[in-house]
């Protein structure tokens, strides 16, 4: 059998210090018996190159080399990351996209999953695409330093309104962007429903100038929080849509910012800014600041059945703390950044993801109460999430 490129960089890598421990390529003999040493027997300059000078011009040598290689099979790999994202999280090929009727709609399973958003959808066919595969292990090498820290600002005073039940949205951007000139934080009558795709949480419209401000990092401008939802998956070892290395978690949670001052964020490059958590199993070990969350999901298992979140003492803050600046806590985790979609149709190529790489915590029993939810077909929802897109020569940057 033939060895595979890997296998014959490895074996390069290894072997090329040896041979030039014993062979020096003959211009280099030439540099080194020059007459640079006045004063010298011709067989004292042969010795002091033969003992001395040749065996660091061959480390020299070889370290470049070395290092050529090295890089050559550094990129392999992160092409195969790439490339070869985890089988998991890799939608079959062989789905028959074809569609005669006319009631259409997207979903995660057969004609209507993600392999059939693209005919339907143009923009899901882009060469920006999200959720990707964050290649943190040799990309975060090297992190960049915040110039500029991320800042969450003003989440104490955000209050929740409606959990909708028509699928991942964006609400009504236009009049979610209105500013207040008072920093209005009364809560309002909130709706917590299951939209059959997700759990989504929308803020209450009309939030004050100064209540759930994204700003810092990467950002130019400031950003406001419009809603959060979730991703799972039908076992402990799938669900995020966002990998990291190839690995999957179990649940990610994504919280979408409007551009403040955009009259069109969903058809403006940078419009939104969606910062991603991952959540981890932590046995039978209660996460008490998602607890109030999950807790409610028990009272909407069944689709457009709303229910009163407005009284809810759910806490963003007390949930993203462990690892987000959030209102004044110290970031504890690193993360990652790129340019992306919304990861539902219609896959508009305008966000700015920000992936906190230190995932969260929650229980066996907290993460099932997500799956316990049905969608409009009565069936339980789960992997409701859209597998890697390729990075098509995007740059991931990673931040310390």
């Amino acid at each position: 059998m033939m060895p595979s490129r890997r296998t014959s960089a490895f074996l390069l890598l290894f072997l090329l210090p040896c041979v030039f421990s014993f062979v020096i390529p003959e211009p280099f003999r030439g540099v080194f018996q020059s007459e640079a040493w006045p004063g010298l027997t011709a067989s004292e300059k042969q010795s002091d190159v033969s003992d001395q000078i040749l065996p660091v011009a061959a480390i020299a040598f070889t370290a470049s080399l070395t290092g050529s290689l090295f890089n050559i099979f550094l990129g392999n790999i992160m092409n195969n990351i790439e490339t070869n994202p985890d089988a998991s999280n890799t939608s079959p090929t062989s789905v028959d996209c074809t569609y005669t009727g006319d009631d259409w709609h997207w979903g995660y399973e057969g004609v209507y999953g993600a392999e059939c958003w693209g005919v339907h959808y143009e923009a899901c066919n882009g060469i920006k695409q999200s959720p990707i595969d964050i290649p943190a292990k040799y990309g975060g090498l090297l992190p960049m330093k915040e110039k500029n820290p991320l800042k969450m600002s003003g989440y104490k005073k955000v209050r929740f309104g409606a959990f909708v039940n028509t699928g991942e949205n964006y609400g009504n951007l236009h009049s979610t962007l209105q500013l207040h000139a008072d920093d209005d934080d009364r809560v309002s009558n909130g709706i917590f429903k299951n939209n059959g795709h997700t759990a989504q949480l929308d803020a209450i419209e009309g939030l004050g100038p100064n209540q759930g401000i994204l700003s810092g990092g990467q950002l130019s401008g400031d950003y406001q929080i419009l809603q959060l939802h979730f991703h799972w998956g039908s076992n402990d070892n799938q669900g995020s849509e966002h990998t990291v290395d190839g690995k999957m978690y179990p649940l990610e949670l994504h919280v979408v910012h409007v551009k403040v001052g955009e009259a069109d964020p969903l058809n403006t490059p940078k419009g939104l800014s969606v910062t991603g958590f991952f959540f981890e199993v932590d046995g039978d070990n209660t996460n008490e600041a998602l607890a109030p969350l999950t807790n409610s999901l028990a009272q909407i298992e069944m689709p457009d059945t709303p229910f009163d979140f407005a009284a809810v003492g759910f806490s963003l803050v007390d949930l993203l703390k462990p690892v987000a600046p959030i209102d004044g806590a110290q970031r504890m985790s690193r993360y990652s950044t790129y340019e992306g979609s919304l990861t539902t149709p219609t896959c508009n190529e305008v966000v700015e993801w920000i992936n906190f790489l230190t995932p969260l915590k929650i229980s066996r029993s907290q993460l099932q109460m997500f799956r316990m939810l049905d969608d409009d077909k009565m069936k339980d929802i789960v992997d409701n999430f859209r597998p890697v897109q390729p990075l098509n020569g995007r740059t991931v940057n990673f931040w310390k």
